[in-house]
């Protein structure tokens, strides 16, 4: 057997599922989140719907994307969109996006692709949002890249390559298009500003060729924008401590920006 170097960063293939499924569907987390995307579904019958899906395809179509057309109509009176003829079904792309929220950003692309008969893309996600085996296997099994962040140099630039490596990889082998915002991290101010490092990393699986390795991404950007910003108070409580001293997050602070950006109206 070929030992998969990308296994533990990739999402979950179609053979991986049947198990992940069955471990969401009995986790208890379950029941609160299922509640007010679809209150008027029994819950039990959703854990059985749940725990009956077979394929990343299915999970996307049957959970996850009904997911976002809730949330969208519960905080939202319309959500508009404009481009998609820049968008093939055929090649594949490197999508990168400005970033507001943590979910709602590529969730919403997703939605809007597969609504419009283009196949969904994979995610790039941090690490540092993957709290527990749970939210890792929602995210897996929704496409999710997982994006190792590390302080520790070496690290850094090892997790940086493979990531590289892998996005280009499924791009040029025509598996997939790839989602990753801008940045690390949500922009709190409101400029959007591509970070020079992820331009980097991009460059770092090419073949030295810089003109020829960007065009072999097929990059596609993508600009988002919302009403009113997802997490507005959040983001100014961060902005105004950081400009007094270092912003420390709180233990679960990401979780509870996840949560307000579903339920914020």
């Amino acid at each position: 057997m070929i030992q998969d170097k990308f296994e533990d960063i990739r999402p979950y293939i179609d053979s991986e599922i049947v198990p992940v499924m069955k471990r969401i569907s009995k986790h208890p987390l379950l029941d609160p989140i299922l509640a007010y995307l679809f209150p008027d579904n029994e819950p039990n019958e959703l854990r059985k719907q749940v725990s009956s899906i077979k394929s990343v395809e299915e999970f996307q179509g049957k959970i996850m994307l009904s997911s976002i057309h809730s949330i969208v109509s519960k905080t939202s009176t319309s959500l508009t969109y404009s481009g998609l003829e820049n968008i093939s079904g055929d090649k594949k792309h490197l999508l990168i996006s400005n970033h507001r929220d943590i979910i709602l950003d590529s969730g919403i692309i997703q939605a809007i692709f597969y609504d419009n008969n283009l196949p969904t893309s994979e995610m790039a996600v941090g690490d540092n949002l993957i709290t527990e085996q749970f939210i890792e296997d929602v995210a897996r099994s929704n496409k999710m890249i997982k994006v190792v962040r590390s302080t520790n140099p070496r690290e850094l630039y090892n997790s940086s390559s493979l990531l590289s490596e892998y996005i280009r990889s499924v791009i040029t082998a025509g598996k997939s298009s790839v989602w990753i915002a801008q940045r690390n991290g949500r922009t709190k101010d409101g400029i959007d500003v591509t970070e020079q490092g992820l331009l980097k990393m991009f460059d770092m699986s090419g073949n030295g060729n810089f003109v020829d390795d960007f065009d072999e991404l097929s990059i596609v950007p993508i600009s988002i924008s919302y009403e009113y910003e997802p997490c507005d108070h959040l983001k100014t409580r961060e902005l105004y401590i950081s400009r007094r001293q270092k912003y420390v997050k709180a233990a679960g602070e990401d979780i509870v920006s996840i949560l307000t950006g579903i339920i914020q109206e």
